[in-house]
């Protein structure tokens, strides 16, 4: 990340002064974590309501042995799980759920169904389990409140709580910054309401961002997988393919989507599957076009630095290094709603990009709005640059230092080491 390095000070009086009340802020901040005067209210650690933690008996991991993700059971002897968790498994048969605290071991007999566009599979397993969740609650009660998640980050049970109260929500997804980074392996866990009902299932998430796909989306697979013959039904039925025709199968059908559909031409564009290193970006602006903010930040990065590192690699082509193009995606995702595009965007404005003219008050504000709902890289940047302004006063870099430690204690690595070198001077 494009930071300055720590000021070095000088060696009079008053840099020992400085130095000795910066040690005695991040002692308070690493042993003392309830102080704090931050007007970012960040909620590391609200407590899980009881609700929600009578769902995790319903939530497996579940791995190939190799990779692992999280599986939700719908059914006595059924799973929900995202189809990228399970993509390059050798096979159905080497499917294991496991859960915390219980010695069971399940396989996984077959997969059933299978939608690239809506990134879900369905699982039938060999046995039953009792716990269970369902979406009908959830499908006429609808969000309340904060979000929690629950799944195996990192292969480890954790519930996911929110840092903040605000939720992204659109026609597809809710979003919600999550107390943890990365979140590698809790793809297929529930999203729930403080009632424990099921609102989405998780799935693409950024940083600590975790991305979900609504209840009425999921019911329409499940039910729309008794329909699947039809060539712009959602996903292919599998319960008479083998594991690797179902995949076959559900990459063409993802293709036929891709003329129409958002979430299929988002999920061609991004790569996911399919159309590696060629024209991606063709479908992200066709999913764009059609109001996916996924897509519209999709472009953002693409037309910025990731974009330039993915053609140097071979594995897109079409974007190019072009900032004001970033900038214009970044912004109308923003306009949608979606607030870690706003912490791109003003990142982006703050650095003075090509292109991009820096209007401080306006990129502080975008940042700040980022920041608010929990995107972590945002409170890495806002964090930083109130510390290396040698200008602020030890009220902001107080701030400055309480959201780095919120950031390192989420499990950033930046942030880890920016208090450690803090600590030590």
């Amino acid at each position: 990340m494009p930071i300055k390095e720590f000021p070095s000070g000088s060696a009079g009086p008053q840099s020992r002064i400085w130095k000795l009340l910066v040690r005695l802020l991040s002692f308070a901040l690493v042993f003392l974590p309830g102080w704090s005067g931050s007007p970012h209210a960040l909620e590391l650690n609200r407590p899980v309501p009881q609700a929600v933690k009578s769902v995790a008996s319903a939530v497996w991991k579940l791995t190939d042995g190799r990779y692992t993700g999280t599986a939700t059971a719908i059914s006595g002897n059924r799973f929900i799980t995202k189809a990228h968790v399970i993509f390059d498994a050798p096979g159905a048969g080497d499917l294991t759920l496991s859960q915390k605290g219980n010695p069971r071991r399940l396989k996984v007999r077959r997969v059933l169904a299978l939608s690239l566009a809506y990134d879900l599979a369905l699982l039938e397993i060999k046995g039953r389990v009792d716990d269970h969740v369902s979406f009908e609650d959830a499908l006429s009660e609808g969000r309340k409140g904060p979000l929690y998640g629950i799944g195996y980050p990192g292969g480890s049970f954790m519930y996911l709580r929110p840092l903040s109260d605000r939720v992204y929500e659109d026609d597809y997804f809710y979003a919600f910054a999550a107390n943890r980074s990365p979140l590698g392996g809790a793809s297929g866990g529930p999203i729930l309401n403080v009632e424990g009902q099921v609102v989405a299932i998780n799935g693409i998430g950024s940083d600590n961002i975790l991305h979900g796909l609504k209840a009425k989306r999921i019911v329409s697979f499940l039910l729309d997988r008794f329909l699947f013959e039809k060539p712009q039904a959602p996903g292919v039925a599998c319960s008479h393919l083998g594991f690797r025709a179902c995949l076959e199968a559900g990459v063409e059908r993802m293709k036929v989507l891709s003329e129409k559909n958002p979430l299929a031409q988002y999920a061609y564009g991004r790569g996911f599957y399919t159309n590696k290193g060629k024209k991606r970006i063709d479908f992200l602006l066709k999913s764009a076009r059609q109001g996916l903010s996924m897509a519209k930040r999709g472009l953002g990065r693409y037309y910025s630095q990731k974009g330039r590192n993915l053609e140097k690699k071979g594995e897109l082509e079409g974007a190019g290094l072009n900032y004001r193009k970033a900038a214009r995606w970044f912004l109308q995702a923003w306009k949608d709603g979606d607030p870690v595009s706003s912490g791109y965007l003003g990142d982006m404005m703050h650095r003075s990009k090509k292109g991009i003219v820096e209007i401080p008050r306006r990129a502080s504000e975008l940042t700040d709005d980022s920041v608010k709902f929990g995107f972590l890289p945002a409170i890495i940047v806002k964090a930083a640059r109130l510390y290396n302004n040698n200008e602020n006063s030890m009220r902001k870099r107080r701030q400055a230092l309480e959201l780095m430690q919120k950031a390192a204690q989420i499990g950033n690595e930046y942030a880890k080491n920016f208090m450690k070198k803090v600590s030590s001077k």
